[in-house]
């Protein structure tokens, strides 16, 4: 007969509470070891840099496409228009040069000013050699 505290097989709560504590314990175990094998790794990697230099976080984003700034159709299509394919294309653009770009007006010009200003980026000012031409 099986008494009130035993579990069919004989495991009693307490045996079930021991085996899943336990059972978590190897899990964290295990995730701690692999943590550190990933630490090791990247300090590797920092320290003797098989690629070249370490890129900072700026030159990375400068890479960015301009389709990961989410800008409406129209003016997505405008900047592809003129030659614009990644944020640091866009940013050496002033807003007399986008303004110029046919069906690209000043709702879109307001509009990627916003999405480069959420980015903490921003349009070139306008130089007076450019903005006599």
């Amino acid at each position: 007969m099986v008494s009130a505290e035993e579990g069919w097989w004989g495991v009693t709560d307490d045996d079930a509470d021991l085996y899943e504590l336990r059972r978590v314990q190897l899990s964290l175990i295990g995730l701690v070891e692999a943590a550190r094998g990933c630490l090791s790794k990247i300090e590797d990697v920092l320290a003797n840099p098989r690629w070249g230099p370490v890129v900072s976080v700026s030159e990375l984003y400068d890479k960015t496409p301009i389709e990961e700034l989410y800008l409406s159709v129209r003016a997505e299509r405008g900047l592809k228009y003129d030659g614009v394919r990644t944020v640091s294309d866009l940013v050496c653009k002033s807003d007399q040069e986008l303004l110029r770009t046919p069906n690209f007006g000043k709702k879109s010009l307001s509009e990627v000013k916003a999405q480069l200003e959420a980015h903490r980026q921003r349009l070139a000012e306008a130089a007076a050699g450019r903005a006599a031409s």
